[in-house]
């Protein structure tokens, strides 16, 4: 998608990548500290384009990001460590046996 995007604005970099793709030009063209910087440089619309991420966010949208994350994180952690939880179990068990194992490994030591 990078490669695309930056074609579209870079008639240069759109010759080489496109005969790149095309199988006319050699690969090692298109592998240079320049190409490689051309595909990189760009301003922050460009990014938030390539990305889908919109209009940049200002900070009440990103506290509310985060708080929706936090929430999300907190109910699925409950869920995951819940009174039946199969994973709560699993882990327990995985912690036991580590602890058998670094105890025989301490008496043989």
């Amino acid at each position: 998608k990078t490669m695309s995007y930056t074609a579209r604005q870079d008639k240069k970099y759109a010759d080489i990548a496109g005969g790149v793709l095309g199988g006319v030009v050699s690969a090692r063209n298109a592998i240079t500290p320049e190409m490689f910087v051309r595909a990189l440089v760009h301003p922050p619309s460009f990014w938030r384009e390539v990305h889908d991420l919109g209009e940049p966010l200002d900070a009440s949208r990103w506290l509310e990001r985060g708080k929706q994350l936090l929430a999300w994180q907190t109910a699925f952690s409950k869920q995951l460590m819940g009174r039946d939880s199969w994973t709560r179990d699993w882990l327990k068990e995985v912690a036991s046996k580590q602890a058998t194992v670094i105890a025989n490994q301490v008496m043989v030591n």
